[in-house]
């Protein structure tokens, strides 16, 4: 009986370590994500905002906005009781930069008592604004102040 368990035994092992050699890999640990991938919240530039008043000694007013996120500048201004236009007139949003070196760039002109204005480039440091009353003369430079205010956050 010796003489059958010993080649049995021995059999016995040969097919457990071949089994063990065929045996695939442990599968690698994978991480189960939830099908709704979780928000990560972005980080938004601040908003400036100003109110505008009336250098004039009028009634005018408005309100701005500026800011610079994900690569443009975004002003958006509103008027109210702005006067009417003479013939040859218009109204033309302005940014100033007063501290360093002085800059003062247009927005274009006002259309249905708004000025919107976008940029590429981060022009926050313009940090107050200008609406003037300008002859249609062809000249680029800023005419009377009629609305101006400082930017905040």
């Amino acid at each position: 009986m010796k003489k059958i368990l010993i080649p049995l035994f021995i059999i016995s092992l040969g097919f457990y370590l071949f089994y063990l050699y065929k045996k695939p890999a442990p599968a690698p640990e994978v991480t189960v994500q939830s099908e709704t991938p979780e928000l990560v919240e972005e980080k938004t530039a601040e908003k400036m905002v100003v109110n505008l008043k009336d250098v004039t000694e009028g009634s005018a007013s408005g309100k701005a906005s500026a800011g610079f996120e994900k690569g443009e500048y975004k002003l958006s201004a509103e008027f109210s009781g702005l006067p009417e236009l003479d013939d040859g007139y218009f109204y033309e949003g302005w940014v100033v930069r007063k501290s360093g070196e002085l800059s003062v760039l247009s927005t274009g002109k006002v259309v249905d008592n708004k000025n919107i204005f976008v940029s590429d480039k981060d022009l926050t440091d313009h940090n107050f604004y200008v609406l003037t009353l300008e002859p249609d003369d062809g000249n680029p430079d800023p005419a009377e102040h009629i609305l101006e205010g400082e930017f905040s956050y």
